[in-house]
């Protein structure tokens, strides 16, 4: 459970508003306090009128998938669940998660912006520069808001109202989390295990760990499990062409309807601390943190406080090989 990981997080680092105010002098914190009470009246106004207009505008989100999943779907789930019809501008990878547990889509109408991650990469749902064609869509959706005079919510101008206001704000009772295996995968569970083999740019990052040896640990489970399943982003994956077998398989895609597959099918998911484990909040699978390292574990306390508000919140985390295998196997004879 996540309670399990609350020891190995770095202490005090959670991303509060009050946060923001470190190292800022006395103007720089009265400064500071004048945005988040600009914001917190914005984004209560967007709150009533959407609720009152029963429409809005929101976006674009063009972050991290972790981002996305924490914070994004939660709300646009909530305000799907009081019947607002939304228009959202985000990313094409992430359309097959904007359904309810039905099926039905969350949206009125979606401006999908293509996959760049293997342009630039985004941190939050900040980016360095928007490639010219995106940039062009992400201004017309923004001049469609505000000309329609409905409520919009710009969380991609301003990064202070995102990361500060938005994402600690709509915690209090203003998210709500579908069950997506019951679209993808009927809530049956296989003999399957999921792998994102998430790709280091370096050797160790405070918030992911060391590099790990995936196909090492697919031959170390393979007694475990009928089946182990690869899938992720090709850009942010490992090319593990040499592991496939007839129990082992690669399918990596840009097309998140895969991940959720597999997912909502999966015994287990392993991944790094990364937005990647909080797939199995909407897919109800146990999901299995490997941490090459020692903690504290930079950005955890985030995942975790964030995470609580989700129904499902089945997480563990090991540090070594023998760990994994140690955790599989009980597994298996559960």
């Amino acid at each position: 459970m996540l309670k399990d990981l609350l020891p190995y997080r770095e202490k005090s680092e959670a991303t509060y508003a009050s946060k923001g105010f470190r190292g800022l002098n006395l103007a720089g914190k009265l400064k500071f306090a004048g945005i988040l009470f600009g914001n917190n009246r914005k984004l209560k106004d967007f709150e009533s009128e959407s609720i009152r207009l029963k429409e809005c505008y929101i976006g674009p989100f063009i972050g991290e998938f972790g981002n996305f999943l924490l914070h994004m779907l939660p709300f646009l789930g909530y305000l799907h669940k009081n019947g607002i019809n939304i228009h959202y501008c985000g990313m094409t990878n992430q359309t097959p998660f904007l359904v309810d547990d039905k099926g039905s889509s969350l949206l009125k109408s979606f401006v999908e912006l293509r996959d760049f991650f293997h342009e630039v990469r985004p941190s939050g749902n900040s980016i360095e520069y928007l490639p010219k064609d995106i940039d062009i869509l992400v201004k017309k959706f923004q001049k469609q808001a505000i000309q329609s005079r409905l409520p919009f919510l710009d969380i991609f101008s301003n990064s202070n109202l995102y990361w500060y206001s938005f994402r600690n704000w709509q915690l209090k009772g203003k998210q709500n989390i579908y069950n997506l295996s019951k679209v993808y995968g009927k809530e049956y569970k296989k003999n399957k295990l999921v792998i994102f083999p998430r790709k280091m740019n370096t050797e160790f990052t405070l918030n992911n760990g060391g590099v790990w040896d995936y196909i090492k640990i697919s031959k170390m489970l393979s007694c475990h499990f009928d089946e182990i399943v690869f899938v992720g982003h090709p850009s942010m994956s490992d090319d593990l062409s040499d592991a496939v077998n007839d129990k082992v398989k690669l399918e990596l895609s840009t097309d998140n309807t895969n991940v959720l597959k597999h997912c909502s099918t999966a015994k287990l998911i392993i991944t790094q601390h990364s937005g990647a484990m909080h797939v199995s909040g909407y897919t109800h699978s146990p999901v299995l943190l490997i941490f090459n390292g020692n903690p504290p574990i930079k950005g955890l306390d985030d995942s975790i406080r964030f995470r609580e508000n989700f129904p499902y919140k089945e997480v563990s985390i090991v540090f070594n090989y023998d760990q994994i295998v140690s955790f599989c196997t009980k597994l298996t004879y559960e």
